[in-house]
């Protein structure tokens, strides 16, 4: 499993609060897994486009417009980070290769490294709206759920 520097800075966070290294492995790894399984790229996608105000079919698109690159290598950084999915995949549903999903990923990854304050508050601040969508897509499903079962 890849760890990256957000992971690091969540490992030193909690490790500041008391917890020991193989609880705090356990539960990045849970919460890796957990949040995203393979639908869940498109929550992310749609929080993306939200962010930085692009469509689908714009973020798609072959256009290399500053803001839709950007974008784009938000989305290629966080699949990669926040699901377990293949990077053929998660190109797939931005029409991009492998190649350009690690380009992109690396791209971002460097931004990260330097401490690029602006660009780890954005991901910061899509990262967060992620998991808002997820929970509020999670909840929709399980009032569904419930509301089938009362139904039926």
């Amino acid at each position: 499993m890849n760890y990256n520097e957000i992971n690091l800075h969540k490992v030193h966070q909690l490790t500041k609060d008391g917890m020991s290294f193989i609880d705090i492995i356990s539960k990045l790894r849970v919460d890796k897994v957990s949040n995203c399984d393979g639908d869940n790229i498109d929550i992310l996608i749609n929080t993306v486009c939200d962010y930085y105000e692009v469509n689908r079919v714009l973020l798609k698109s072959r256009s290399r417009l500053g803001y839709i690159v950007e974008a784009r290598r938000m989305y290629c950084y966080l699949a990669r980070v926040l699901t377990p999915k293949s990077l053929k995949y998660i190109g797939s549903k931005i029409n991009r290769d492998h190649a350009t999903v690690l380009h992109q990923y690396s791209n971002m990854a460097g931004y990260v490294e330097i401490e690029d304050s602006n660009m780890i508050s954005d991901i910061n601040k899509v990262t967060h709206e992620y998991g808002s969508n997820i929970r509020a897509y999670e909840y929709l499903i399980k009032n569904k759920k419930d509301i089938d079962v009362r139904v039926a």
